[in-house]
């Protein structure tokens, strides 16, 4: 199982406290290195923050969305409801719908086979 940077820092600095306190390994200290451990450790910690604040401002968009889409639909009905608009009006086209006198019945009567002297 392969450790990850930090579990490996905290396993050499545990080691290197507990084992060999006094020694300088590389030129440096347990505490000087500790030291250098703590820029990584600060970014990591600045990292998880923003990681929150993103799942934050997404869960507050998911609801900003919702309550967009329900004012949305108010707004939509509104104008299919309105006297001087309506379901056949100019506005009711120009935001993405078909007007009622555009519409199509969608009926279609298929022309009658003539029979052939093969199907006799």
């Amino acid at each position: 199982m392969s450790l990850s940077l930090i579990e490996k820092t905290d396993e050499v600095l545990r080691a290197w406290e507990s084992l060999a306190p006094d020694a300088i390994f590389s030129g440096m200290t347990v505490q000087e290195f500790c030291e250098t451990s703590q820029p990584l450790l600060e970014i990591r910690q600045r990292i998880a923050l923003l990681d929150q604040q993103r799942q934050g401002a997404k869960a507050a968009r998911d609801i900003a969305e919702k309550e967009m889409m329900i004012n949305l639909q108010m707004i939509i009905d509104s104008i299919k409801g309105t006297k001087d608009y309506g379901k056949d009006s100019e506005l009711y086209a120009a935001i993405g719908y078909v007007t009622r006198s555009a519409r199509q019945s969608g009926l279609t009567r298929k022309k009658a086979q003539p029979e052939t002297a093969l199907a006799k």
